[in-house]
């Protein structure tokens, strides 16, 4: 679904993978021209949010979202 949604603003293109359960995805002008107005954003509001915290609490969120990245990654795997 997540992928329909680039599709149809025009970001990626989607195309079959190597079997079924796969699909190539590749930026377009538009997505790579997106990403570069992003990363900026990005940038400046994680450079934020590290001067916000002291290092330790910065460090231990940065954990934390790691943690919860795997854990979703894992779960999505056992679905398949």
């Amino acid at each position: 679904r997540n992928l329909a949604v680039l599709q149809r603003r025009g970001l990626v293109t989607l195309a079959a993978g190597g079997d079924r359960r796969t699909r190539l995805v590749v930026l377009t002008v538009e997505g790579h021209a997106a990403v570069s107005r992003a990363l900026p954003l990005w940038e400046a509001t994680y450079r934020r949010l590290e001067g916000a915290l002291p290092p330790l609490e910065a460090a231990q969120l940065l954990g934390a979202l790691d943690a919860m990245t795997r854990l979703a990654v894992s779960a999505r795997e056992e679905r398949r």
